[in-house]
């Protein structure tokens, strides 16, 4: 089965592997996801909007006080408001991955992602409105040290690749 990982925590970055093969691409560049187009209030790419940063500018532009954790536990319309754009452009990534990939299921990771189960139905709502299929949508169960593993692996077998 193949897997894709949607990092939304400072930035955001994804990674798709079958098995234990993570796919990067030929110049290492598989994943940048960030860089798609997406208008919103506070930007013109993906990540702009689908980030801590970009949750915290959302709130801001929503007349919302405080960061990304703020707009993640608040009750007042700023809150919703943010979060409202910050589901759409989860979405938007989510079906990017979807049909260029065809995984078995994304799990979210990242400071950000880590904290968006509550709203994993909303999503795959959105997505099986304009979808043929929805792919299961999941809460690391690793936390945030994901990134950071799958970092090392990659770092040992291209050490292991030029030494031998």
């Amino acid at each position: 089965m193949s897997v894709a990982f949607l990092a939304i925590g400072t930035g955001l970055g994804a990674a798709v592997a079958r098995g234990t093969t993570v796919w990067s691409g030929d110049n290492g560049r598989a994943g940048e996801i960030g860089y798609l187009p997406f208008v919103s209030p506070v930007g013109q790419i993906l990540e702009e909007t689908l980030s801590g940063v970009g949750l915290s500018r959302l709130y801001w532009h929503f007349g919302g006080r405080g960061g990304a954790e703020e707009a993640l536990r608040g009750r007042n319309r700023a809150a919703q408001q943010a979060r409202e754009v910050l589901l759409e452009a989860l979405a938007y990534a989510v079906s990017v991955l979807t049909l260029s990939y065809d995984p078995g299921r994304i799990v979210l990771g990242g400071g950000v992602g880590l904290h968006l189960g509550p709203w994993l139905p909303q999503v795959s709502e959105r997505l099986a409105a304009c979808l043929p299929f929805v792919v299961p949508l999941m809460i690391s169960s690793q936390g945030d040290i994901v990134t950071q593993q799958g970092a090392v692996i990659l770092a040992i077998r291209r050490a292991e690749q030029e030494l031998w």
